[in-house]
C-alpha cells in the first residue's frame, strides 16, 4: 500500500490535468503546513516523468549550491559547478528548454537569503525559459511571494493547491486492520496528517497511543514541542493554547490566564488560527457576540488536555499509565467528536453558516448546542439545521434528543425551517431510531460516519 499517497487523488488529478493542458504557462504553487504531503505528493507526481526536484534550506547560498549542483549533475550525467543562482538558473533552463521537465523549487518559503534576488531569476525562467516545461513551487506559505503585487513571483502562477489534512474516511485506508472505532478514535488524536498515520500503524487504538506517545523514542512523542518551535513566538504560543484548553476560551481570558497584554494575545491567536492551531467558533442564535477560541489541531489538543498531566509520568508501565489515562482519554475523545461532526455538516450540506449556541440557556448556564448551521438542501431549500454529538461508550438514546430539542425550543426559532440531527459512533438505542423515523431526525452512527452507509439527505 502507497501510504504517502492515500487521499490525494484530486490533487494528483489537478497537476495531471495541467501537464497534459496545453497552456502556454505551466506553473502550480502548492503550499499547506509541515507534514502535510507537499513532498510526496510532488514526488508521486513525478513518478516516469523528466524532472528535477530543488529543495532549499534556510541555509546559505554555498549550502543550498553544493547540493544543487549534485542533484542536476546526477540528473544530465554532467558535473556541475554553480558559482551563484544566476548560474543555475541559466543551466536549469537550458536543460528545460531541450527536454519537456518538471522543475520543482521545493520548500522555496524556507530560503530567507537573498530571496528577492532568487525570485527575480525564477520570474525570468518563468516568462522566457519555461517553455513548454512545467514548474512547481512549494512550500508552508507562499502568500508573500505569489500574492504579493509588489514581488517577482506576483501572478505568475496559473494555479494553486492548498494541502488540507486528510478527513476522517480518507485516513481509514491506513488502518485495514484496525477497527473502525479505534480508528475514529487515533483521528481524534493525531488528525489528518498523513504521515501520523503513517507512523501510528499498530492495529488498536491503544497500542498506538502506549508505543507512540506514552513510551519509547518516537517522533509523535517530540511533534508538540517541533510545532510550537515552528511558530514566531514559541512560548506565548505554548502559554496561550494551554489556557484555551483549560477552558479560557475569549481574548479576555486568555489575557488574564496568561499574563500577556490584549494587543500580543491578538497577534499571537491570529497567527495559531492560520496555522489551523486554534479554530474559532462562530456565535449562533442569540449567542454571546464575541466568538470563542478552541484548539483545533488534535496533538496540541491532546498533549494539553492528557500528556501535560504531570502527576502521573512517575509510572514506568506504559499499560498502567495508559489506564490512569484513559478518563482523560475518554473526556479528551468527546470534545474533539463535536469538532468532527461540524466537518461533517460542512462537508456533507451546502453549508451558508456553522458554529455553536451558548450562554444563553437560562436553566443550564453552561449547556451548549454543539452544531448550530444554516444550511441548503437539494431542492435549494434552507434549514436551520442543530446537532448533538456523543461520543460514548453505550448507545444515544431519546434523552439526547429530547434535551437538544427543548434547547432550539428555548431559542425561539418556531418560524425557521428546523431540522435536527444527531453523531453517536456507539450506535442509537432502538427507541430513538423509532422516534427518529417518526420525526425525520437525520441519524449518523458510526457506519455514516466512517463512509459505509448513505449520509442522511437534506431535500
Amino acid at each position: 500500500m502507497d501510504v504517502g499517497f492515500i487521499g490525494r487523488e484530486a490533487e494528483l488529478s489537478e497537476l495531471e490535468r495541467m501537464y497534459a493542458s496545453k497552456l502556454r504557462l505551466k506553473t502550480m504553487a502548492i503550499y499547506g503546513r509541515r507534514r502535510i504531503g507537499k513532498t510526496t505528493l510532488i514526488s508521486r507526481f513525478c513518478r516516469g516523468k523528466p524532472s528535477i526536484h530543488i529543495t532549499f534550506t534556510d541555509g546559505s547560498d554555498r549550502q543550498n549550491l553544493d547540493r544543487f549542483e549534485r542533484i542536476v549533475s546526477e540528473y544530465t550525467g554532467v558535473e556541475k559547478s554553480y558559482a551563484n543562482f544566476s548560474d543555475m538558473i541559466f543551466d536549469l533552463a537550458d536543460i528545460i528548454s531541450k527536454e519537456r521537465t518538471v522543475l520543482v523549487f521545493d520548500n522555496l518559503s524556507a530560503y530567507t537569503q537573498h530571496q528577492g534576488y532568487l525570485h527575480g531569476l525564477i520570474q525570468w525562467l518563468i516568462d522566457h525559459r519555461l517553455g513548454h516545461s512545467m514548474l512547481i513551487v512549494s512550500g508552508i506559505d507562499l502568500d508573500g511571494i505569489i500574492h504579493d503585487s509588489t514581488k517577482p513571483l506576483y501572478g505568475r502562477f496559473v494555479d494553486k493547491l492548498k494541502l488540507r489534512p486528510l478527513d476522517f474516511q480518507e485516513t481509514l485506508a491506513f488502518h485495514p486492520n484496525m477497527s473502525d472505532m479505534d480508528a475514529l478514535k487515533l483521528h481524534l488524536t493525531i488528525g489528518g496528517l498523513p504521515l501520523y498515520h503513517a507512523v501510528n500503524d499498530a492495529d488498536t487504538f491503544r497500542e498506538n497511543i502506549i508505543r507512540n506517545l506514552l513510551s519509547g523514542d518516537s517522533m509523535m512523542r517530540y511533534e508538540y514541542g517541533n510545532l510550537m518551535y515552528q511558530l514566531r513566538d514559541p512560548r506565548g504560543s505554548s502559554m496561550i493554547t494551554e489556557a484555551v484548553a483549560s477552558g479560557a476560551d475569549r481574548l479576555t481570558q486568555i489575557s488574564e490566564r496568561t499574563g500577556i497584554d490584549k494587543s500580543t494575545c491578538r497577534r499571537i491567536i491570529a497567527d495559531l488560527t492560520k496555522e489551523g492551531i486554534l479554530k474559532v467558533i462562530t456565535p449562533m442564535y442569540g449567542s454571546p457576540k464575541h466568538p470563542r477560541y478552541r484548539i483545533g489541531d488534535p496533538v496540541v489538543g491532546f498533549h494539553h488536555r492528557v500528556l501535560s498531566l504531570t502527576n502521573i509520568w512517575h509510572i514506568d508501565d506504559p499499560d498502567e499509565l495508559y489506564d490512569r489515562l484513559e478518563p482523560h482519554i475518554d473526556a479528551y475523545l468527546n470534545d474533539a467528536f463535536r469538532d468532527l461532526c461540524e466537518s461533517m455538516v460542512i462537508e456533507t450540506y451546502q453549508t451558508k453558516k456553522i458554529g455553536r449556541c451558548w450562554g444563553i440557556f437560562r436553566d443550564e448556564p453552561d449547556a451548549e448546542i454543539p452544531v448550530a448551521a444554516r444550511v441548503r438542501g437539494e431542492s435549494q431549500t434552507d434549514y436551520t439545521l442543530f446537532a448533538g454529538c456523543g461520543f460514548h461508550q453505550f448507545p444515544m438514546g431519546e434523552n439526547a434528543y429530547r434535551t437538544l430539542m427543548r434547547r432550539v425550543e428555548s431559542l425561539g426559532l418556531e418560524w425557521m425551517n428546523t431540522r435536527y440531527a444527531l453523531f453517536s459512533p456507539s450506535g442509537f438505542t432502538y427507541d430513538l431510531v423509532e422516534l427518529a423515523e417518526d420525526r425525520d431526525i437525520m441519524l449518523f452512527d458510526l457506519d455514516v460516519i466512517c463512509g459505509k452507509s448513505p449520509i442522511p439527505k437534506l431535500p
